[in-house]
């Protein structure tokens, strides 16, 4: 038996994928149709970074509630964000406006938008004429954050440029000290917990 007539080539396999991704796209268009033309799509963007490799991604999950009044999720999209572009609001309207389009979603204003209070998203929806809905588990762990160890993150947040707590601080920012009372390490837990909302809120 040849060997070679078992496994597929890096090519075929590659085309392969290609091809199951654009499958499953349009069988996606096709499920959100309804729910785009009654304007009930929520879409919530998140940017995050490979601190190992030090890319950037974008990601959309969108979320409604079919006409059986069963509440569906889906991933739009994961994709690395472009390195020759700035994080800028700029160019994450431009990313986010070629995402929507390959599901027949034109305008910002189609669907509804919740996200955190990241600057270059607060410009992406103003120069879209949106107005989003914030994300409450960010704000509170913002909030918490920023209280009680500001100076642990000064550069990373302010009260004009509101960006997203970085999640790179050190464990023993938030359990404290052995002097520390106990209802101070309550505070700590609490903000540890907010972070666990958050990721479950996404």
């Amino acid at each position: 038996m040849d060997l070679e007539s078992l496994f597929q080539s890096r090519q075929t396999i590659s085309r392969g994928i290609t091809n199951q991704a654009q499958l499953y796209r349009e069988q996606l268009m096709e499920l959100i149709k309804e729910p785009v033309q009654n304007q009930s799509l929520t879409a919530s963007p998140d940017m995050w970074t490979d601190r190992y490799r030090q890319l950037s991604y974008l990601g959309v999950t969108v979320t409604y509630v079919d006409l059986h009044l069963c509440f569906r999720k889906f991933t739009l999209c994961c994709r690395s964000f472009p390195v020759e572009l700035a994080k800028t609001g700029e160019n994450v309207s431009k990313v986010l406006k070629e995402e929507l389009s390959q599901y027949g979603i034109e305008r910002f204003d189609a669907v509804y938008w919740v996200s955190d209070r990241g600057s270059n998203f607060i410009r992406c929806f103003n120069l879209n004429m949106v107005d989003p809905i914030f994300c409450f588990a960010h704000r509170i762990h913002n909030i918490l954050t920023i209280t009680f160890i500001n100076k642990k993150i000064d550069g990373h947040f302010n009260d004009e440029d509101i960006e997203d707590i970085p999640d790179n601080l050190g464990q023993e920012e938030f359990v404290g000290d052995e002097y520390m009372t106990l209802g101070a390490k309550r505070v700590f837990l609490t903000i540890n917990h907010t972070k666990t909302l958050v990721r479950y809120v996404k």
